[in-house]
């Protein structure tokens, strides 16, 4: 009988294999023993190779299936030997420390799986194997429970300077994230292509539990992504970076990427700041050479601004775009900067337009409106109307011009102030560039042409902000 999840883990073609174990059926569904074993073996196998690949997410979906089945009769010994399946036991433990820590899982969960490790190494003929990596994973989970929580810091070198003093800042901002350090370095041998040696070295710490090897790209198959752990270091680090760009526009900035980051070390901790595992990944970037007058720093008041924002305030959607394009637009990568300008006022509408109507208790009408539906539709005088009538609005998103109207439509804007914003919607739209861009026309877009856009933008969020909370 061959087993597939067997054959595929023995190629190491470990994503295949976890793929079986997640379409095996539930053991409701055996009809003999052949089946029985067929399913219980791709469990076994596909299990492992999620283990392997530290598969988080589907780890869980096919243990549940695989301890269902075990758990039938818990005084057989298991078809892979007492041993592995305490090493699966392990696995399933740090999985749903990994899991709790995203919410998904709760207190209880890890009280069960605590037991599971504890009931299954008694049980294994070479206790003695388990005694140190049991010791430092039950230390860890148990210290959970009197509020001490593992963390695990990142620590890796930036090809620029940020743009804040040395110190450690507090970042609440960012899921998981506490804290970031920030030291600044000087390399004699190292340089950007306009003769700045400004580094930084940077380590960023975060609550909960990690794998800690710097290649793993998260707990899920389908993840297309830079690894999980640096990419959580990518949204704080460019939290600062949109956060800094909006305080002092003439910084010139880059975001950063996955591809800036050279050599990074993650070291996992338990409550009591004690290692419990550490990888380092020597990477290919980090020391390239970087394009940017990164030796910026900003003032104490701006500092504290900043800081502040980190500690209290997400950007927005919009506010985040906006940051992006007016970085783009001083790297003098003018195209780019005006879609990212145009999609940032698009989300800024649609923010302030909520605004509005939840301040004025119209979020049903608002609700209908983005739909492109009206109250008409539920009235029994529309009902009646006789034969094919058109909708009172057309059933499709309305246009951002649209959309200011709906400001006038609940009472908080004129005709005069309505007529502005419109005027300013066109001066960021830029109808004809746009047009240009996309039909082929043109692969250019003017300085001016961005600046103004910029400057509508600016002033259209000034209108915008004053007639939504000035008048709710």
């Amino acid at each position: 009988m061959e087993i597939l999840a067997q054959t595929l883990w023995k190629e190491k073609k470990h994503t295949q294999a976890v793929e079986v174990g997640l379409a095996q059926p539930p053991i409701e569904s055996m009809r003999s023993e052949h089946d029985f074993t067929a399913v219980l073996m791709n469990l076994i196998y596909s299990i492992y190779s999620a283990s392997e690949l530290k598969l988080y997410d589907e780890y869980l979906k096919i243990f549940g299936k695989y301890i269902a089945i075990i758990n039938r009769n818990i005084d057989i010994e298991p078809p892979n030997g007492y041993h592995n399946h305490a090493v699966l036991m392990q696995h399933n433990l740090m999985a749903v420390l990994f899991q709790y820590y995203r919410e998904n899982k709760n207190a209880e969960d890890v009280k069960e799986a605590i037991g599971l490790v504890e009931f299954w190494t008694k049980m294994a003929p070479e206790k003695n194997k388990f005694e140190e990596p049991n010791s430092k994973l039950l230390k860890l989970s148990n210290l959970i429970f009197k509020s001490k929580h593992p963390y695990y810091i990142v620590d890796f070198r930036l090809p620029l300077s940020l743009p804040l003093p040395d110190g450690e800042y507090e970042i609440n901002t960012i899921h998981g994230v506490k804290c970031i350090s920030i030291e600044s370095a000087e390399y004699n041998d190292l340089t950007s292509s306009i003769g700045d040696r400004h580094f930084s070295l940077v380590k960023i710490t975060a609550t909960g539990f990690t794998h800690t090897d710097n290649y793993w790209n998260g707990p899920a198959i389908g993840v297309v992504d830079v690894p999980f752990n640096i990419n959580v270091c990518l949204k704080a680090l460019n939290e600062i970076i949109f956060h800094a760009k909006l305080i002092r526009e003439d910084f010139r900035l880059k975001t950063i990427t996955h591809q800036d980051i050279g050599r990074s070390t993650t070291t996992q901790f338990n409550g009591d700041g004690e290692m419990f595992h550490f990888s380092m990944s020597l990477g290919i970037g980090g020391d390239a050479l970087v394009d940017v007058i990164s030796k910026q720093i900003l003032n104490n008041n701006e500092v504290e601004e900043l800081t502040e924002k980190l500690k209290s305030k997400k950007l927005t959607l919009s506010e985040t775009l906006f940051s992006e394009s007016l970085i783009e637009a001083s790297n003098e990568n003018r195209i780019s900067a005006f879609y990212l300008l145009n999609s940032s006022c698009e989300a800024m509408i649609q923010k302030y337009m909520y605004i509005a109507a939840k301040e004025n208790d119209k979020e049903s009408e608002y609700e209908l409106f983005m739909e492109g539906k009206s109250f008409c539709f539920s009235c029994d005088l529309y009902k009646s109307k006789p034969g094919n009538i058109d909708p009172p609005r057309i059933v499709m998103p309305p246009s951002l011009f649209t959309q200011l109207k709906f400001l006038k439509q609940i009472g908080v804007s004129d005709n005069r102030e309505i007529k502005e914003m419109k005027r300013l919607l066109l001066q960021v739209k830029n109808d004809d560039l746009r047009n240009s861009l996309i039909h082929g026309r043109t692969n250019h877009v003017p300085r001016n042409a961005i600046a103004e856009a910029i400057n509508g933008y600016k002033e259209l969020k000034a209108m915008l902000e004053a007639i939504v909370h000035s008048r709710a």
